[in-house]
Protein backbone atom coordinates (compact mmCIF):
# COMPACT_ATOMS: atom_id res chain seq x y z
CA UNK A 1 0.00 0.00 0.00
CA UNK A 2 1.18 3.73 -1.11
CA UNK A 3 0.11 5.91 1.92
CA UNK A 4 1.06 9.67 2.69
CA UNK A 5 4.07 8.71 4.53
CA UNK A 6 5.80 6.62 2.51
CA UNK A 7 5.66 9.06 -0.05
CA UNK A 8 6.59 12.18 2.37
CA UNK A 9 9.71 9.80 3.26
CA UNK A 10 10.47 9.42 -0.06
CA UNK A 11 10.65 13.71 -0.54
CA UNK A 12 14.05 14.78 -1.38
CA UNK A 13 15.37 16.88 1.66
CA UNK A 14 17.45 19.93 0.82
CA UNK A 15 20.83 18.02 1.05
CA UNK A 16 19.79 16.17 -1.95
CA UNK A 17 20.62 16.69 -5.37
CA UNK A 18 18.10 18.04 -7.31
CA UNK A 19 16.04 16.00 -9.38
CA UNK A 20 13.30 15.49 -12.43
CA UNK A 21 11.09 13.22 -10.30
CA UNK A 22 12.59 11.09 -7.61
CA UNK A 23 11.12 8.16 -5.57
CA UNK A 24 8.06 10.01 -4.30
CA UNK A 25 6.93 11.15 -7.65
CA UNK A 26 7.53 7.33 -8.77
CA UNK A 27 4.98 6.64 -5.78
CA UNK A 28 2.80 9.06 -6.35
CA UNK A 29 1.87 8.13 -10.02
CA UNK A 30 1.87 4.66 -9.10
CA UNK A 31 -0.75 4.96 -6.23
CA UNK A 32 -2.99 7.53 -9.06
CA UNK A 33 -2.28 4.65 -11.28
CA UNK A 34 -3.57 1.84 -9.05
CA UNK A 35 -6.20 3.94 -7.81
CA UNK A 36 -7.71 3.44 -10.84
CA UNK A 37 -7.31 -0.34 -11.70
CA UNK A 38 -3.95 -0.25 -13.18
CA UNK A 39 -1.00 -2.41 -12.37
CA UNK A 40 1.80 -0.77 -12.08
CA UNK A 41 5.72 -1.69 -11.74
CA UNK A 42 8.72 0.12 -10.82
CA UNK A 43 12.16 -0.66 -12.16
CA UNK A 44 15.52 0.79 -13.40
CA UNK A 45 15.18 2.72 -16.67
CA UNK A 46 18.65 2.43 -17.52
CA UNK A 47 18.34 -1.34 -17.70
CA UNK A 48 19.17 -2.90 -21.55
CA UNK A 49 15.19 -3.44 -22.18
CA UNK A 50 12.88 -2.97 -18.89
CA UNK A 51 9.72 -3.42 -20.03
CA UNK A 52 10.53 -6.64 -21.96
CA UNK A 53 12.08 -7.77 -19.00
CA UNK A 54 8.48 -7.14 -16.84
CA UNK A 55 6.72 -8.20 -19.67
CA UNK A 56 8.90 -11.62 -19.40
CA UNK A 57 7.72 -12.13 -15.85
CA UNK A 58 11.23 -11.62 -14.22
CA UNK A 59 11.72 -9.90 -10.72
CA UNK A 60 12.89 -6.63 -11.85
CA UNK A 61 11.40 -4.45 -10.09
CA UNK A 62 8.59 -3.33 -7.22
CA UNK A 63 5.09 -4.27 -8.61
CA UNK A 64 2.18 -2.41 -7.06
CA UNK A 65 -1.20 -3.94 -7.48
CA UNK A 66 -4.55 -2.46 -8.84
CA UNK A 67 -6.62 -1.40 -5.59
CA UNK A 68 -10.18 -2.65 -4.70
CA UNK A 69 -11.89 0.14 -6.26
CA UNK A 70 -14.49 0.22 -9.19
CA UNK A 71 -12.86 0.19 -11.93
CA UNK A 72 -13.05 3.65 -13.66
CA UNK A 73 -13.64 3.99 -17.25
CA UNK A 74 -11.28 4.61 -20.39
CA UNK A 75 -13.27 8.18 -20.96
CA UNK A 76 -12.76 9.27 -17.44
CA UNK A 77 -9.22 8.65 -17.19
CA UNK A 78 -9.30 10.68 -20.36
CA UNK A 79 -11.16 13.46 -18.79
CA UNK A 80 -9.02 13.32 -15.79
CA UNK A 81 -5.68 12.76 -17.33
CA UNK A 82 -5.10 13.31 -21.17
CA UNK A 83 -6.27 16.29 -21.65
CA UNK A 84 -4.85 20.07 -20.37
CA UNK A 85 -7.74 22.23 -18.79
CA UNK A 86 -8.50 25.27 -20.64
CA UNK A 87 -9.88 27.00 -17.56
CA UNK A 88 -11.12 26.27 -13.83
CA UNK A 89 -15.02 26.36 -12.12
CA UNK A 90 -14.87 27.14 -8.41
CA UNK A 91 -17.63 25.15 -6.33
CA UNK A 92 -19.57 25.21 -3.23
CA UNK A 93 -19.05 22.73 -0.52
CA UNK A 94 -22.81 21.73 -1.81
CA UNK A 95 -21.50 21.21 -5.54
CA UNK A 96 -18.80 19.70 -4.01
CA UNK A 97 -20.39 16.77 -1.95
CA UNK A 98 -22.97 16.50 -4.79
CA UNK A 99 -20.69 15.40 -7.15
CA UNK A 100 -17.84 13.73 -5.21
CA UNK A 101 -20.54 11.70 -2.86
CA UNK A 102 -23.48 11.46 -5.01
CA UNK A 103 -22.03 11.10 -8.21
CA UNK A 104 -24.54 14.41 -9.63
CA UNK A 105 -24.10 16.31 -12.74
CA UNK A 106 -22.41 20.34 -11.78
CA UNK A 107 -25.19 22.88 -12.19
CA UNK A 108 -24.57 26.68 -12.61
CA UNK A 109 -26.71 26.92 -8.53
CA UNK A 110 -23.24 25.39 -7.52
CA UNK A 111 -20.50 27.73 -9.36
CA UNK A 112 -19.21 30.64 -7.72
CA UNK A 113 -15.98 31.19 -9.50
CA UNK A 114 -13.99 30.79 -13.11
CA UNK A 115 -10.66 30.88 -14.63
CA UNK A 116 -10.08 31.42 -17.71
CA UNK A 117 -11.99 31.77 -21.26
CA UNK A 118 -13.46 28.80 -22.87
CA UNK A 119 -15.84 27.23 -25.37
CA UNK A 120 -18.01 24.60 -24.72
CA UNK A 121 -16.96 21.14 -24.83
CA UNK A 122 -13.09 21.14 -23.41
CA UNK A 123 -11.93 20.09 -20.35
CA UNK A 124 -11.86 22.24 -17.31
CA UNK A 125 -10.46 21.63 -13.63
CA UNK A 126 -13.37 22.17 -10.71
CA UNK A 127 -12.39 23.20 -7.51
CA UNK A 128 -13.42 23.76 -4.32
CA UNK A 129 -13.28 27.04 -2.31
CA UNK A 130 -10.04 26.76 -0.60
CA UNK A 131 -8.08 26.10 -4.43
CA UNK A 132 -8.14 22.05 -3.90
CA UNK A 133 -9.24 20.73 -7.33
CA UNK A 134 -10.74 17.37 -6.94
CA UNK A 135 -12.29 16.72 -10.30
CA UNK A 136 -12.14 17.54 -14.03
CA UNK A 137 -14.67 17.94 -16.74
CA UNK A 138 -16.05 18.49 -20.15
CA UNK A 139 -18.00 21.74 -19.93
CA UNK A 140 -21.58 21.87 -21.73
CA UNK A 141 -21.63 25.61 -21.57
CA UNK A 142 -18.95 28.45 -22.73
CA UNK A 143 -17.07 29.93 -19.58
CA UNK A 144 -19.29 33.37 -20.85
CA UNK A 145 -22.32 31.25 -20.43
CA UNK A 146 -21.16 29.89 -16.74
CA UNK A 147 -20.08 33.84 -15.50
CA UNK A 148 -23.46 34.88 -16.59
CA UNK A 149 -25.85 32.12 -15.00
CA UNK A 150 -23.22 30.47 -12.09
CA UNK A 151 -25.09 30.99 -8.72
CA UNK A 152 -28.48 30.48 -10.68
CA UNK A 153 -30.97 27.93 -10.67
CA UNK A 154 -30.33 26.05 -14.22
CA UNK A 155 -34.35 27.13 -15.18
CA UNK A 156 -33.15 30.62 -14.27
CA UNK A 157 -29.97 30.88 -15.68
CA UNK A 158 -31.63 28.69 -18.77
CA UNK A 159 -33.86 32.01 -19.52
CA UNK A 160 -31.35 33.88 -19.19
CA UNK A 161 -28.64 32.66 -21.54
CA UNK A 162 -29.10 31.22 -25.05
CA UNK A 163 -31.09 28.65 -26.23
CA UNK A 164 -30.61 24.77 -26.59
CA UNK A 165 -28.17 25.02 -23.61
CA UNK A 166 -28.58 22.19 -21.53
CA UNK A 167 -29.30 21.84 -17.86
CA UNK A 168 -25.90 20.76 -16.61
CA UNK A 169 -22.79 23.28 -16.92
CA UNK A 170 -20.78 19.46 -16.66
CA UNK A 171 -22.76 16.64 -17.13
CA UNK A 172 -21.81 13.53 -14.83
CA UNK A 173 -21.29 11.19 -17.69
CA UNK A 174 -18.72 13.82 -18.47
CA UNK A 175 -17.26 14.73 -14.76
CA UNK A 176 -13.82 12.62 -13.81
CA UNK A 177 -13.02 12.72 -10.12
CA UNK A 178 -9.42 13.09 -9.41
CA UNK A 179 -6.88 11.24 -6.79
CA UNK A 180 -6.94 12.86 -3.09
CA UNK A 181 -3.20 14.89 -2.90
CA UNK A 182 -1.26 13.30 0.17
CA UNK A 183 -2.20 15.07 3.34
CA UNK A 184 -5.65 16.60 1.34
CA UNK A 185 -8.89 15.63 1.95
CA UNK A 186 -9.52 12.10 1.97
Amino acid sequence: RIDDALIESMRPTREDRPGSGGMASKLLAARQLASWGCPVVITRGRAEQPIEEVLSGRDVGTLVLPMDVDRVSSRKMWIAHARRPQGALVVDAGARRAIEADGRSLLAAGVVGLRGAFPEGVVVTIEDCDGVAFARGITGWTSADIEAGMGRRSVEARGLLREGLGAAVIHRDNLALLPAEPGGPA
